[in-house]
């Protein structure tokens, strides 16, 4: 589902009048400002300026407030149509702006796997240097390692509506 946000005219809301517009969010700020414009000059409230987001969707968690620039809404509903929308919400919960969430999806994400052992065998097949005798060993190897990088803090995971998401802490 695309992100979706709801704008409201103020001046109608403070009339006791509902009056707004779905509009989508995956779209460039301008475009949704130009939306937000034609929703307000429609109002039948003679000085509808004012604006402010009451509600959303398609957002997964991702919570939008009320005065959320139209830049970060749009870097936010971006950031969800291209990455699992719960790492999206993770980093936001990190603190992360829409820029640096980006930044740290490519720096940090690992990928979605079934478990963070999955993701060591991965690692291990990756590496390729696993000596032929251990490579029996490699499902023993790769929880041990899970297990190690959990516990040390080396990664993070986040569970997702695919598998287990897991972003590296380096």
């Amino acid at each position: 589902m695309s992100p979706w946000i709801y704008v409201a005219s103020l001046s109608d809301y403070v009339a006791g009048r509902l009056h707004g517009e779905w509009i989508a969010a995956d779209q460039n700020p301008e475009d949704i400002g130009a939306e937000v414009t034609a929703m307000l000059a429609a109002s039948p409230e003679p000085y509808a300026e004012e604006w402010a987001i009451h509600d959303h969707d398609g957002f997964d968690g991702i919570e939008i407030h009320e005065y959320d620039s139209l830049e970060t809404v749009a870097a936010l509903a971006q950031l969800v149509t291209e990455h699992p929308p719960e790492v999206v919400g993770y980093l936001r919960g990190e603190g992360l702006e829409p820029e640096d969430i980006a930044e740290a999806i490519e720096d940090r994400f690992c990928g979605v796997h079934d478990s963070l052992a999955d993701y060591a065998c991965e690692w291990i097949d990756d590496v390729g240097d696993l000596p032929e005798v251990y490579r029996n060993y490699r499902w023993s190897i790769a929880q041990a390692m899970a297990h190690d990088w959990e516990v040390g803090g080396e990664y993070t995971t986040v569970r997702t509506s695919e598998g287990l998401a897991v972003l590296a802490n380096v």
